[in-house]
């Protein structure tokens, strides 16, 4: 059987990791929850989020959509190879639904694999949301990534790849966890 000999298995990990880090990205940031650093503009963020991103060998396009107060992001339209889309304002309630719905939507627009980088306060308590993430992660096409404030809560470790502190992240630094072995299940 092909599951037994060694060398398929490293050639299909290596294929599985290749797709993982070849997907596109998309970013929800949540700019009231995670609101961008004094001194640093929009530009600098997304570029250090990018830098974030590739130094985990996640290499596809990135697309972020800003959800918060307009006045806590700059309007670019472009910048290198990521697309800023407009900034959705609301409660936090308003907010979270908006991104839960636009983070769906993403889901089920393609067949390709897909990394999904959230970027908001804790959502622990947001049960819906867990459970989607849970779901589409099964479909092994979706590949979650987080950023919190604080460390995120233990229900959504099982859910993501990596997970970075928004400080770090915002620094274009490293993740606090890598988990590859949730990478693999990709």
């Amino acid at each position: 059987m092909a599951m037994d000999n060694p060398f398929f298995c490293r050639i299909s990990l290596y294929l599985l990791l290749e797709i993982v880090y070849w997907a596109n990205t998309k970013v929800f940031v949540d700019v009231d929850d995670c609101p961008i650093p004094n001194g640093l503009d929009t530009r600098e963020l997304l570029v250090n989020i990018k830098t974030s991103l590739e130094n985990q060998g996640y290499f596809g396009r990135v697309t972020v959509n800003f959800y918060g107060r307009r006045d806590r992001t700059e309007c670019i339209t472009q910048l290198l190879d990521v697309n800023i889309f407009n900034t959705f304002p609301g409660t936090i309630a308003q907010r979270r639904t908006r991104i839960f719905i636009d983070l769906l939507y993403r889901a089920t627009e393609t067949y390709k694999p897909q990394n999904f980088l959230i970027i908001m306060g804790d959502i622990s308590n947001h049960k819906g949301f867990l459970k989607s993430i849970h779901k589409l992660k099964s479909k092994r096409r979706f590949n979650f990534l987080l950023a919190q404030p604080h460390k995120a809560s233990e229900e959504l470790h099982d859910a993501v790849s990596t997970e970075w502190l928004w400080e770090s992240l915002t620094a274009g630094g490293g993740p606090i966890n890598n988990l590859s072995e949730s990478a693999q299940q990709f």
